[in-house]
């Protein structure tokens, strides 16, 4: 079965005509074209466990340009933001936080 993720793809500078061609490209790995729409939005959620390697090989090959992928999964808590540029990334995962009890806050 797998597992599902919805991704959004962002790029710097931020051109739409740019990022239809690095998605569609022939050089592109082909996941990434099932996994986020011409115009980087979220296609449909896709089982698309290699795409931090292949974000790093695309990020090398346009190395001016800067790659934001969002991805939010099928568990509540899993989300995250990754920047890639030339082949280096920086993963953050969104964190939950529930403040500590505050009894003089009890209305």
């Amino acid at each position: 079965m797998g597992y599902c993720t919805h991704h959004k793809l962002k790029i710097e500078p931020e051109d739409f005509d740019l990022l239809r061609r690095i998605i569609t490209s022939e050089d592109s790995e082909a996941e990434i074209r099932f996994a986020v729409d011409e115009d980087g939005s979220t296609y449909d959620s896709c089982k698309w466990y290699e795409y931090d390697s292949d974000m790093r090989e695309l990020s090398k090959k346009w190395p001016d340009v800067t790659f934001h992928l969002h991805g939010e999964g099928k568990q509540n808590n899993d989300i995250w933001s990754a920047t890639y540029k030339n082949g280096l990334c920086h993963h953050r995962r969104a964190q939950i936080f529930i403040e500590p009890y505050d009894p003089s806050k009890l209305e």
